[in-house]
């Protein structure tokens, strides 16, 4: 999961990229992962990364996965 939040923080800030796609998974606590949560705030931080990033909250997988 740390691999995962390295590669993307620096996808996000890689100016040849167009468009990032984070689906992102709340613990099952209901918080977010550290990673996530850092991915968020380094975007909140930069206007011209906000413009390129989408996020796709979805707890639902690990309900279908697990069955």
């Amino acid at each position: 999961m740390k691999e995962d939040g390295e590669i993307t923080c620096k996808k996000i800030e890689d100016p040849d990229v167009s468009t990032v796609v984070c689906v992102l998974k709340p613990a099952a606590a209901g918080e977010l992962t550290a990673p996530a949560t850092q991915l968020l705030e380094r975007t909140k931080a930069n206007p011209n990364i906000r413009e390129r990033v989408f996020y796709v909250f979805n707890p639902i997988d690990e309900t279908w996965y697990n069955t």
